[in-house]
Parts: C-alpha cells; structure tokens; sequence
C-alpha cells in the first residue's frame, strides 16, 4: 500500500482522475488527495483533453437528436400504416391537418393505390431505425429511405391521377 502523496497520477487519463476523486479518502491521504486535484487541474488543461471533452458532449447531444428523431419516425410510420389500413378497408383517404389549408382527399381505386403508398412510407420512416439496430452503415440507410420515400410519393402521386 501506498504511503500519503507516494502516488503519481501523471500517467492517469482524465476519466481515471476523476473516478479517483470520487473514491479517495480525503481524511486518510490529504497528501494524495492535493496530489490528485493537481493532477485533475493539469489534465484538464490540455488541449487533446478539452478536444475529447468537446466531441465526448457533441456524441452525446447528437445521440440525443438521433434519438429523437426516432421516437418521431416511429409514430409517423404507425400513422402512415394505420392510413394505409383505414384507407385499404374504406376505400378513401382524407388527410386533414388541424391547419387549414391543406387536406387530402382520395376515393375508391386510386384510395387503394395511395394506402399502398403510405404503407411504403411507413416502411420508409421504420426501416431506416430497424437497419441502424442491425447495424448498417448511415449511408446504406439514408439511401434506403431515400429511395423508400421516392417511390411512396410516385405510388401517392399516381393515385391522385386516377
């Protein structure tokens, strides 16, 4: 065991100081301790170290959007798949946002083709979340929904012109 301020932190990275700090007995190794808050200051003012803070707090703020933006494409593939369900089984479309000025309406067989079409855009808002799970690349995804996206809005438009 290490005598009181024996212990050299100069080799510690910054995630190992500060769990140090948290675990020492401040009573016990007053020497250590002062040791380590140095250690702590010294490394905190390096420039790679402010670097690896900064990317550490953008990964985790990016995660975070990511995150959301999942939550958000999986509600709006349920409300593209419920459309796609009520508009197969009625045979009509309406979309009508609380706004005004915007509402879709859509009967009979073009109602059929475009619930075919918001049933791929449901596939296109899901899929890119269950290919990042399987572990896909970003970009693999991204042309996935890309594509996905394209042709549920030539299948909608089609069926407008029905």
């Amino acid at each position: 065991m290490h005598e009181d301020g024996q212990i050299d932190y100069s080799n510690y990275t910054l995630d190992e100081l500060l769990q140090s700090r948290e675990s020492i007995n401040r009573q016990l190794y007053p020497k250590n301790y002062e040791n380590l808050l140095d250690a702590i200051r010294t490394a905190e003012s390096k420039p790679e170290v402010v670097r690896q803070e900064r990317e550490k707090a953008a990964g985790e703020s990016a995660r975070s959007r990511l995150v959301a933006a999942y939550v958000m494409m999986a509600f709006l593939s349920v409300y593209a798949f419920y459309l796609a369900y009520d508009g197969f089984l009625s045979r009509s479309i309406l979309i009508d946002p609380p706004y005004r000025g915007f509402s879709l309406e859509v009967y009979g067989d073009a109602a059929v083709v475009g619930s075919v079409g918001l049933a791929v855009l449901g596939v296109a808002f899901l899929g890119p979340i269950l290919l990042l799970i399987a572990g896909l690349s970003e970009k693999t995804v991204k042309r996935f929904a890309t594509i996905l996206g394209y042709v549920s809005l030539a299948i909608m438009l089609a069926s407008t012109q029905m």
